[in-house]
């Protein structure tokens, strides 16, 4: 079993982890640790404490998954992402050229990244302790969501093959059987995607209906200004009918007027024609009334 305890210093948290035996310093797998850099492991160094010997992990902002996780529920999701780094770790440890084996995976030993969510995990050169994955996957049948069957049947698979392959189905088939999770996260997504489409649609729909209703709006408005403007056209084209038609009768009435004037100078002329003839009738007649009054 691991001897470890949280210490805390001015700036840094660390889980500090008790060496049973003096370590070989200059072996490949401590200076490779202690130069850093390996991504998904903690980084760690080695110090010296009353002659015994060290392993200083920085934890600072992370907590153990067993603290994160005490008393809730692990999701899907999470699960997909663990594995996720499991493969990508399994990746940089091959590319460092270090054991898998040497990985611990007590629950309390992984930890988390409170902003990121990033796991880092806890890596002992030359370890000779007990192989503990076992111990991880029982800490997922304890606390995984049982309402999602998908991830239940995950687990369960896993929890077999590791009781009866051991830790070579960490190596062998442990990202093969997690395709399930994708399969099922990938038609969730679809299954959200055509929902929020519909949901899109039928906004859509009455953003159509609402634009249509505008739009019929505005051909009826649009139709009753053309008939009012017809309308006013229609009544100019009277008024002006009629403006027309009352200069014709003007002029039909001064045309009247200067024929009825006309016509009563004719008569006038007439009459006093004829008066100026009786006058000079009734002259002429004096006139040779006198004469024969004369003659007798």
């Amino acid at each position: 079993m691991l001897q470890t305890e949280y210490v805390r210093s001015l700036n840094c948290n660390y889980e500090r982890l008790l060496l049973e035996e003096k370590p070989e310093e200059k072996r490949y797998q401590y200076c490779i640790l202690g130069r850093g850099g390996i991504k998904g492991l903690l980084s760690c160094s080695l110090r010296y404490i009353n002659g015994q010997a060290y392993l200083y992990y920085d934890i600072s902002s992370r907590q153990s998954i067993t603290q994160l996780y005490g008393s809730r529920q692990i999701t899907r999701g999470w699960m997909r992402d663990f594995v996720w780094s499991l493969k990508k770790l399994q990746q940089e440890l091959e590319r460092f050229l270090l054991d898998m084996r040497n990985v611990v995976w007590y629950p309390q030993h992984i930890f988390q990244d409170l902003e990121s969510n990033v796991f880092s995990f806890l890596y002992v050169p030359y370890y000779k302790g007990e192989l503990s994955f076992l111990k991880l996957v029982e800490f997922w049948v304890e606390r995984i969501d049982y309402d999602d069957e998908e991830l239940v049947n995950y687990v369960y698979r896993v929890y077999e093959h590791v009781e009866r392959k051991g830790e070579d189905y960490l190596c062998a088939q442990l990202y093969e059987d997690a395709a399930c999770l994708e399969k099922a996260h990938v038609r969730e997504e679809s299954r959200r995607a055509g929902q929020s489409k519909a949901a899109e649609g039928d906004a859509g729909g009455q953003e159509g209906g609402a634009a249509d209703s505008s739009c019929s709006e505005d051909m009826l408005l649009s139709a009753e200004g053309e008939d009012s403007r017809q309308k006013e056209q229609k009544d100019l084209k009277e008024q002006k009918a009629l403006k027309e038609q009352k200069g014709l009768d003007d002029q039909t009435a001064l045309k009247d007027q200067k024929a009825l004037k006309e016509e009563k100078k004719g008569i006038r002329g007439i009459l006093e024609g004829r008066k100026s003839k009786n006058k000079t009738s009734n002259a002429a007649e004096n006139d040779e009334l006198c004469g024969r009054r004369n003659t007798l």
